[in-house]
């Protein structure tokens, strides 16, 4: 009898088009066009059953998918007995068998979960960024809030974060350069995490900078830089700022049109930028810096790379998203921002995470649950929904399915 056999450190998807070898040894992947012969080869192959060995029969025992897989060292044929036929088990089959999220370990100390936490401290907004509505929700720098923290909700919430034994991040948000909004947030600060601040170029200022950067504790700050709005002389001044305090300031700029990718790249040449990031917003217009900047095309898709653990780990949990909270200042916390109330700071956060987790939610939001990636042969491969795609609404990974979805009078902005 003649067999062909998958080495085990091979994947296989395959859709009504397309189907796809990835070797996680050799990060060599195959791609070609699907038909009846080689689907049902990957068919078998992937049936728990055959366990990636299969006999070749008369039709296939010279497909060309055969060769694709011998030449590429995905696997070999090889003639014996039914009995002395060797198995593998398929990565897939691993992971289903091993894995069960509803088992008692999942919720085991369900709060050491949780890396980072997202903190709005709060203050009177008096931005008024034109773009405001928009990055509220995108970006991890903005918040809208009016409210503060009172001294018995900053009790409350010192004492949950120091009850949160694997936290590794914590974020918090400035509204305001009031000096009360400022110190609320340096009560929250927590030695062995990484303290990090956002704030946005609007409101701030060196003397803000050199309070908070002032602290023992281990800091970054962040400051958000609207690329639409800002003029050359401010951000020269940034950029002296930036040279001042490099080892611990980082200037993250938002663009949100072509002439922004423009004009940053063109700073990026002139500049000597040590610390910066370049974050891409959705406004609903021209798209074309989405394109560039954001989305996967056909060759990201191609060059993809990937071991077993991350493929598995793409297929049950997000690990752009998993192990975040938001924490407002009428004490309402999110898994994200772009997702519904869980519950408030006072509630026991082990009884009120296990039931977030137990229902459709962002930390195991993965592309094979949503459409269109669920009928994608990339779907593991691909990076994990992020949050400008749960802003869009969209899951819009890749630039083939994004151009499908624009209407033919929008494909000319």
């Amino acid at each position: 009898m003649r067999f062909l056999y998958l080495y085990p450190d091979v994947h296989i998807w395959y859709d009504n088009h397309q189907l796809l070898f990835f070797d996680t040894r050799s990060q060599i992947q195959k791609v070609f066009a699907i038909n009846r012969l080689n689907k049902k080869l990957a068919e078998q192959l992937s049936d728990v059953d055959n366990l990636y060995c299969v006999e070749i029969s008369s039709d296939n025992n010279d497909s060309s998918l055969i060769s694709i897989i011998i030449d590429n060292n995905f696997g070999r044929v090889f003639d014996c007995d039914w009995e002395d036929r060797l198995v593998a088990i398929p990565p897939y089959h691993i992971l289903e068998q091993s894995y069960n999220r509803n088992g008692d370990f999942f919720y085991l100390q369900v709060l050491n979960l949780i890396k980072t936490v997202t903190l709005h401290v709060g203050g009177d907004c008096q931005t008024r960024c034109s773009s405001c509505s928009e990055l509220f929700k995108q970006m991890t720098f903005c918040t809208k809030e009016g409210q503060i923290f009172s001294d018995s909700s900053l009790n409350n919430l010192r004492f949950k974060l120091n009850g949160l034994n694997k936290l590794e991040r914590l974020n918090i948000i400035l509204s305001s350069p009031d000096r009360q909004v400022i110190e609320s947030a340096e009560q929250l600060m927590r030695d062995g995490v990484l303290n990090c601040f956002f704030i946005s170029w609007k409101i701030v200022s060196e003397p803000i900078i050199k309070q908070i950067t002032s602290s023992p504790f281990p800091l970054l700050v962040k400051i958000l830089i609207d690329f639409t709005e800002i003029t050359e002389s401010q951000l020269s001044q940034f950029f002296r700022l930036q040279q001042t305090y490099k080892d611990s300031l980082v200037l993250v700029f938002c663009i949100k049109s072509e002439s922004d990718l423009i004009r940053i790249k063109s700073k990026q040449r002139n500049e000597d930028l040590a610390n910066c990031e370049i974050r891409c917003a959705y406004t609903g217009g021209s798209k074309e810096h989405l394109n560039q900047c954001y989305l996967l095309n056909d060759s990201d898709l191609l060059s993809l790379t990937a071991n077993h653990n991350r493929i598995f780990q793409n297929r049950e949990l997000n690990s752009d998203l998993f192990g975040q909270i938001v924490i407002h200042p009428d004490g309402s916390v999110r898994l994200n921002e772009n997702t519904e109330i869980i519950g408030t700071v006072d509630d026991n956060w082990t009884e009120m995470l296990n039931k977030a987790l137990n229902k459709p939610n962002p930390w195991l939001m993965t592309r094979k649950q949503t459409e269109p990636c669920s009928n994608c042969i990339y779907q593991d491969l691909c990076p994990p929904i992020r949050n400008l795609e749960l802003y869009m609404g969209d899951k819009l990974a890749c630039v083939d399915f994004y151009k499908s979805r624009l209407r033919p009078s929008d494909e000319n902005n």
